[in-house]
């Protein structure tokens, strides 16, 4: 049973792309507390977040794609 996704076990769960979008909103936040720090450490950090952000943003995109596919085959 999936704790966290939408199933037929689990119909109130989320969809993928949800938990990607609010995982995404929360690197993004927590980005804007690291801008204005100028130490080297913190803006490695932030190129880093910047990676995952690209990679988040492809991963719900695939994820929204998966469910147009599911959706067309209703």
């Amino acid at each position: 049973m999936t704790v966290l996704l939408r199933s037929a076990a689990n119909p109130s769960g989320s969809t993928t792309e949800q938990l990607l979008k609010t995982v995404r909103a929360d690197v993004i936040e927590r980005m804007q507390a690291y801008a204005a720090d100028p130490r080297p450490e913190i803006a490695r950090i932030l190129a880093n977040n910047i990676r995952i952000l690209t990679l988040l943003t492809e991963s719900i995109e695939l994820a929204e794609a998966n469910t147009r596919i599911l959706s067309s085959n209703d």
